[in-house]
């Protein structure tokens, strides 16, 4: 019987000679309690609750708690980020932090640093196509957020005038090209 590791998902998973899984080894290496990235454990016991208003309530009042934030910023948290929202909500502690990058959406600066410094967001476009994805709720607000999370990303970045320009422009070039 050939032995082969494979690091993904389980930590030891015997092929038979035949090249098939032995269903004996798939049984002991199963993911089935493995949780998800973002999924609430405490204890190595995962939270379980009656439907998705009932998980969102409850974490809500939790970072509701600890941080006076908006309670639809707090629920976006919940909903996008699951356990890492309060992570993310390390971010808001400053107040400036807190200001959103467009008025009709939850979507924070705070928020965009925390991908840039946790997540290694790339651009302003990769934050406004792929994280937020605001984009795609909105073309008109994601444009007009573009100089907010420019900001941030500049700050990160120490990033020019020159430069702050030169992401814009880009930006808009990118968001023109995908009808937004």
């Amino acid at each position: 019987m050939k032995v082969t590791r494979i690091l993904i998902t389980c930590p030891l998973i015997i092929i038979t000679e035949e090249g098939k899984l032995d269903p004996k080894t798939l049984a002991n290496n199963s993911t089935k309690n493995l949780p998800l990235v973002g999924e609430f454990v405490k204890k190595e016991k995962v939270a379980y609750f009656e439907n998705r208003d009932a998980y969102v309530s409850f974490y809500v009042s939790k970072l509701a708690q600890k941080y006076l934030i908006d309670r639809d910023i707090l629920e976006h948290l919940i909903e996008t980020y699951g356990d890492r929202a309060f992570d993310v909500a390390k971010y808001l502690k400053n107040h400036s932090q807190r200001e959103r990058i467009h008025p009709d959406h939850p979507i924070t600066k705070g928020e965009v640093r925390y991908q840039i410094q946790q997540e290694m967001a790339q651009s302003p476009i990769d934050v406004l196509l792929r994280r937020t994805r605001l984009s795609f709720l909105s073309g008109t607000a994601a444009v007009d957020s573009l100089i907010n999370v420019i900001d941030v990303f500049a700050e990160e970045f120490k990033w020019s005038k020159e430069d702050k320009e030169s992401q814009y422009k880009r930006s808009i070039e990118q968001l023109a090209k995908l009808n937004f």
